[in-house]
């Protein structure tokens, strides 16, 4: 069966495209008419089969406490507090984690336990993710769904991340009903309609009640009440602020550019997870910064601004 229109609006309207889909296949051509005397048309053609509705996820709907229960994940990540907030998600769909700092751990771990899925971060010392998963693909031969953890969401590195072997991508921080239906795809779950007028209404508190230079308010979501959650971050986050601090102070004495560009994009997530937007773009300049582009004078004002900021939410939150 195929469907033409020579009119952009009936093209697009609702009737139309729904009196498409009720076909069992259906294709779509598509173009325009280049003059009164010359006629023709630029042309593509859409061949799609009709899909399984009841495979649709959707945005409005919540995924259960306890849906994933019985299912084990393997959680690759090098930097404690994103393993941390994972570890919460994950605890709540009652699945059972176990952690790797690193790409070499988890593919020896791989071997020797049966896991559902992994969530690999990218970047890791000794081996990396990308490394991780080419060996698990090409020398384990095995086919686990691998979750990517990135906080690069640029399309040249999605793809890579898919060409060598990964099966979908989480970007960091991550929203964590949208991490939840990353996980959806690989394995089944229950869903409840979210009280959404409470969730808006504690967003709203949230911001009337923010602080100048922190906002936990995503914590104390991901907490869902849990108190001690907040609390063990907090301690997290103060512990490495002191450790990444200083790192940067070191780096920027020794005009180590590549060392700070780094530790900019490991504290990159804590950043964002702690709410402290007077950082959130200045820190991916100094990730992202072009030494033929970019004055050093702005590189390292920014770097300096790190350092303050994060000592004083740090001073901020042991008070």
């Amino acid at each position: 069966n195929t469907i033409s229109s020579k009119t952009h609006k009936k093209a697009t309207s609702p009737s139309f495209l729904l009196e498409m889909t009720r076909l069992p296949f259906f294709t779509i051509r598509v173009g325009h008419h280049f003059s009164i005397s010359n006629a023709g048309w630029s042309n593509f053609i859409l061949a799609l089969e009709i899909g399984d509705a009841n495979r649709i996820t959707s945005k409005s709907n919540q995924i259960k406490e306890g849906s994933f229960k019985g299912k084990k994940a393997l959680l690759v990540e090098d930097n404690e507090m994103n393993r941390f907030i994972a570890k919460q998600s994950l605890n709540y769909l009652g699945i059972d984690t176990v952690e790797a700092e690193n790409g070499l751990i988890a593919t020896e771990l791989i071997q020797k336990q049966h896991f559902d899925f992994v969530l690999m971060d990218i970047q890791m010392p000794v081996m990396d993710g990308v490394e991780a998963t080419t060996f698990i693909r090409n020398n384990l031969n095995s086919a686990i769904p691998i979750i990517a953890l990135t906080a690069n969401a640029f399309k040249h590195d999605i793809d890579l991340y898919l060409k060598k072997g990964m099966n979908d991508f989480i970007t960091k921080p991550y929203d964590e009903q949208d991490f939840f239906r990353k996980i959806e795809h690989f394995l089944t779950l229950n869903y409840e309609v979210p009280n959404l007028e409470k969730t808006e209404l504690e967003q709203i508190e949230s911001n009337l009640t923010q602080k100048p230079m922190h906002d936990l308010s995503q914590l104390k979501q991901l907490s869902r009440g849990d108190e001690g959650f907040v609390q063990k971050m907090i301690t997290l986050f103060i512990e490495l602020t002191d450790k990444n601090t200083k790192a940067l102070e070191d780096a920027l004495e020794k005009d180590d550019i590549d060392n700070i560009k780094k530790i900019a994009h490991k504290i990159k997530p804590s950043i964002d997870q702690m709410g402290i937007t007077s950082l959130k773009v200045v820190v991916r300049d100094v990730e992202n910064f072009d030494v033929n582009d970019d004055t050093k004078n702005t590189f390292y004002e920014n770097v300096k601004k790190i350092i303050e900021d994060l000592r004083t939410v740090a001073t901020e939150l042991e008070i």
